[in-house]
């Protein structure tokens, strides 16, 4: 095996001549194109330079003989493949053992099929050199024959493209890492050029446009947007028309981004999207990122695209030789490749020819610092043959004769034009995407498995992330995204298992999961993954992270409200029912009081007394239960009076005792700087002792009933406003509790947990029934085993207790007369003979028409009775019409209900007082007197009362 060990080891120094048919022989002489008659130390000193050449371009040659017997290698190649310069027997055999496993079929076929043609190959492919580092080479040869052309072997050069390729593989993982984010996203994203045409999508775009075929070619990408804008349709058209009319505007400079939300209607469903139009430039370009997000049920989605490269290759680098005067001597066939040119077309040229004439310049001045220095790197526009333009990185090695003097350079040159568009690509790429993860409204991260703690890395964190979680990257990966968001070890589990499920492929689309932030909220985010690749091998997970907490609590408190209106609307209507029931009984129960009052004197048998006395007694019951439904229905009349709690709840206790028994405690707790309230004294003695017999049935082994009033905080009311002042009253017990379910009906009327016979279940209805027709509110919690607690809400007032006035029953007959109006035919007779009864002359009417037609015949008219609710006409209306004919006619308003028609107001304005039924003879008698003594300004007015 021949090397050019000859001339190192000091022999006799031998002329050689480079033979035109055997082309690059391993003599370095040789090799370096040396003609014969040169001066051995010249000859070692240009090949010397000539390896230290091809040391710099990561260059090799070689040459085998037909058989493959003789094979040859220079330096250059021996350190590519990682081994001292003759320290290896070389053949084709030690050859194909360095290339790969992989590629070594493939290298053997080309040889084949090189030696079978006679042509001249290039190929890339991988070796694996002694120390087990893996090297990509690109080779070229070109076949040999003799003077016979027959086949005489093969020669070429090979060059070190590891670089390249690392390079290449970076790009690309890039570029799957952007496609993927654009991928996670679940908005239509496209993107256009300056021009307005759609130069990418991502696979949600792809994905709607297969679903609703016929589908664009190419899914729209190279259609106009603008041509699509113009030829909408129907309702959709003018918001086209705006979307276009803007688009021309941002493309324009004029505006830097905008959006629009619109409807869009298809074949099988209607729904509203939202496009957000945003312009960025990349390379001195203007581009436009389109997001079309579907927010019928959720409206903001994510932002990612890239643009998409084909990926890049490296031009095979060239060699060259120039003398002193600037002209080729030597150019390798790649450098000639390259630049379109032959060989012999470059070879005596000038070495600028092929420099574009606007760097010419920065070549002369990297030459002359190559002369000063030894060696200049610099980068330059080439020239093809064609006139194409190109870029270059080139290399000038300075050449000295045996004095040191300049006698020229070697020149190395590469063709970097796909590797400058490379990394402009990755450079738009990393513009866009850094774009894309600063302005998303929703979180955006990447991360990998690591086998240390905290097991997860990430490595993109943008500042939605942070606000979501309260974490900085640096943090979360310190601390650790399971141990903190998933401080609930079942949770962290499941999270766990997900996640690896989803590196194997199971992509996660907006999948809702609890997480705990940074300052303890508990918080709800829908998350959608995709797994890549990586340069390293490794795969890593992009995901997007979208906020839904605001959207569910609104959801529950949507719920919560829809359940309170439902719960609202079922007790209104049993309401009304019961209001009109307890109407018209209550008409049946005036005609019976009124009777038993009249035959009660009467009597002088012991039995028919005894009778009469029962009846009053069952009566009177059914008053008392026709007073729980109209207070239930909020439709009972209230004797409103200004009251203090603490004053209620005192008067209140003494009854209470009896009723609770002695093994029940009472606690009473009493702010004695409350303020008044407006009530009914008799109903707030009432809704006590109703809430009292509840809590005495829940505790029938004993236990303790606390009573508190207090002026109303923040925490009972924070939706009440500032300046409205309130006061509560709490009642609770410890007695058994409630479940959920009957919290849920507590206030229904006829509910109730008791047994048959042991209770009506009308005694907490009364209660929030009374609380609301008083402008209070009642809320109930409580939960088995921990009693319970109501808390009663009324709006305070600043006046003070009126004392109370009692009139005598002696003062109660007149003379006066009295227009008496009422539908029912027995309460109208009843009526009017209590009022014969004391004297008053009484003047009958069935309605409001025979009313009218009555009073302007009547020579004195000092009192109008009359029932509230009437066929044709109120009492109010009709009261309203006498007024205007006889304005000093007093008025005196009954009804068996009259929540309408209590209006306080309503009442105010005509001046009128007011009798429930049913009412005893007494009580009638009563509040006409007192009606007639307000009139003529006798007595002072004061509210009605009610009497049974």
């Amino acid at each position: 095996m021949s090397t050019d060990r000859t001339a190192r080891a000091g022999a006799p120094p031998q002329e050689h001549t480079l033979s035109a048919k055997t082309g690059i022989r391993s003599d370095p002489m040789q090799a370096a194109g040396v003609g014969a008659s040169v001066p051995p130390d010249a000859l070692l000193r240009s090949a010397e330079r000539l390896r230290e050449s091809q040391a710099i371009a990561h260059l090799g040659s070689f040459h085998c003989d037909a058989s493959f017997r003789s094979v040859e290698w220079s330096d250059g190649l021996y350190r590519i493949f990682g081994l001292d310069p003759g320290a290896q027997e070389l053949t084709l055999e030690f050859f194909l053992s360095r290339v790969h496993p992989e590629d070594r079929q493939r290298v053997e076929a080309t040889l084949r099929s090189a030696v079978a043609k006679q042509r001249e190959y290039s190929h890339e492919y991988r070796i694996v050199r002694s120390d087990r580092e893996l090297r990509w080479l690109a080779t070229t040869a070109r076949v040999l024959r003799d003077e016979h052309e027959q086949f005489a072997g093969l020669e070429g050069t090979c060059q070190d493209i590891t670089e390249r390729k690392r390079s290449e593989q970076t790009v690309e993982a890039a570029e799957q890492l952007a496609r993927a984010t654009l991928d996670a996203f679940a908005a239509h994203i496209c993107v256009l050029d300056s021009n307005g045409v759609i130069r990418a999508v991502n696979r949600a775009w792809r994905e709607y446009a297969d679903a609703h075929p016929p589908v664009t070619p190419g899914y729209g990408v190279g259609c106009s947007y603008f041509d699509s804008c113009e030829s909408a349709e129907g309702p959709e058209s003018s918001d086209a028309a705006a979307v276009s009319r803007q688009l021309r505007r941002l493309l324009g400079g004029e505006i830097e981004h905008f959006e629009v939300e619109y409807a869009c209607s298809d074949s099988e469903r209607e729904g509203w999207y939202i496009a957000r139009f945003n312009r960025f430039h990349a390379a001195g370009s203007a581009y436009v990122l389109v997001f079309h997000e579907d927010v019928t049920e959720q409206r903001l989605a994510e932002k990612w695209l890239r643009e998409q490269h084909s990926a890049l290759t490296s031009a095979m680098p060239g060699v060259s030789r120039v003398d002193a005067a600037g002209k080729y001597e030597f150019v390798s066939a790649g450098y000639a490749q390259i630049t379109g040119y032959t060989v012999d077309e470059m070879v005596g040229k000038d070495w600028t020819r092929n420099i574009h004439p606007d760097d010419v310049a920065i070549a002369r001045q990297s030459h002359e610092r190559m002369v000063r220095e030894g060696q200049a790197e610099f980068a330059v526009r080439g020239v093809r043959k064609d006139g194409r333009v190109f870029h270059e990185e080139v290399l000038l090695a300075r050449i000295v004769d045996a004095e040191g003097r300049p006698r020229g350079h070697h020149g190395f040159m590469r063709d970097v034009t796909e590797k400058r568009a490379a990394d402009e690509r990755e450079r738009k790429a990393s513009a866009l995407r850094e774009a894309l993860i600063r302005t998303a409204s929703d979180g955006i991260c990447v991360c990998h498995a690591v086998s240390e703690y905290p097991f997860v890395r990430f490595t993109i964190w943008n500042e939605r992330m942070r606000a979501i979680t309260g974490y900085t990257i640096e943090e979360i990966n310190r601390l650790g995204w399971y141990q903190t968001v998933y401080p609930d070890a079942t949770v962290r589990e499941a999270a766990i298992r997900r996640m690896e499920a989803m590196r194997l492929g199971d992509d996660i689309r907006a999948e809702e999961w609890p997480i705990t932030a940074k300052n303890g909220e508990q918080r709800t985010i829908a998350i959608s993954t995709s797994v890549i690749g990586t340069a390293e091998g490794e795969p890593a997970v992009v995901g997007i992270m979208h906020d839904t907490t605001e959207r569910r609590r609104a959801e529950e408190e949507r719920k919560r409200l829809e359940l309170h209106l439902q719960q609202a609307q079922r007790l209104e209507s049993i309401g009304r029912l019961a209001g009109g029931v307890a109407h018209d009984f209550n008409n049946l129960l005036t005609v019976i009081f009124g009777h038993c009052a009249l035959l009660r004197p009467r009597c002088a048998d012991a039995a028919d007394c005894g009778s009469i006395d029962e009846i009053r007694q069952a009566a009177e019951q059914a008053a008392a239960l026709t007073r729980q439904l109209l207070a239930f229905g909020r439709q009972s009349f209230l004797s409103m009076e200004v009251i203090n709690p603490n004053d209620g709840v005192r008067r209140a206790v003494k009854l209470l005792r009896r009723i609770i028994g002695e093994d029940i405690a009472l606690e009473v707790q009493l702010d004695r700087d409350v303020s008044n309230i407006r009530f009914d004294p008799t109903q707030f003695t009432q809704l006590l002792m109703n809430l009292a017999v509840n809590s005495r049935d829940a505790m029938p082994r004993g236990g303790r009933i606390t009573i508190s009033t207090a002026r109303l905080t923040a925490d009972f009311a924070p939706q009440a406003a500032p300046e409205a002042e309130r006061v509560v009253v709490t009642f609770g017990d410890d007695g058994e509790g409630m479940t959920p379910e009957v919290l849920g009906h507590l206030f229904e009327p006829f509910f109730t947990t008791k047994g048959q016979g042991k209770g009506a279940g009308l005694g907490l209805a009364v209660v929030h029934g009374i609380v609301a027709q008083s402008g209070g509110t009642i809320e109930a919690e409580s939960r088995p085993g921990a009693g319970a607690r109501f808390r009663i809400v009324l709006p305070a007032v600043k006046e003070a207790p009126k004392p109370t006035i009692v009139t005598q029953e002696g003062t109660w007959r007149g003379d006066e007369t009295v227009l008496l109006v009422e539908d029912s035919d027995s309460v109208r007779q009843t009526t009017a003979t209590f009022l014969r009864h004391y004297g008053y002359t009484v003047v009958e009417a069935r309605d409001a028409c025979a009313a009218l037609r009555v009073v302007g015949e009547l020579p004195r008219c000092d009192l109008l009775l009359t029932d509230m609710v009437m066929p044709g006409m109120s009492g109010y209306e009709l009261a309203a019409a006498i007024r205007a004919v006889r304005s000093d006619i007093g008025v005196l308003l009954m009804s068996g209900y009259s929540r309408d028609a209590l209006d306080s107001e309503s009442l105010s304005g005509i001046r009128a007082g007011f009798i429930s039924k049913p009412f005893a003879p007494s009580g009638l008698a009563r509040s006409v007197r007192e009606e007639l003594d307000r009139r003529d300004g006798q007595s002072a007015s004061r509210a009605p009362t009610l009497d049974a």
